[in-house]
């Protein structure tokens, strides 16, 4: 099994070797990169949507 990088620790990995990380290192960061945009994304909405409750109830006891 391969260990998972860690994207701040990436610099130890191949510290002997000043190889540009191949398209496959590049397709993987990105898609995990969307994911935890997607996420942050998904929370915000979530958020937004839970303020706009509360923006409701305060206009409707007012």
């Amino acid at each position: 099994m391969i260990p998972r990088r860690s994207h701040c620790l990436r610099s130890n990995v191949n510290d002997d070797d000043n190889s540009q990380p191949g398209p496959q290192d590049e397709e993987e960061k990105t898609e995990e990169e969307e994911e935890e945009e997607e996420k942050e994304e998904e929370k915000q909405e979530e958020e937004e949507e839970e303020e706009e409750e509360q923006e409701e109830k305060e206009t409707q006891k007012g």
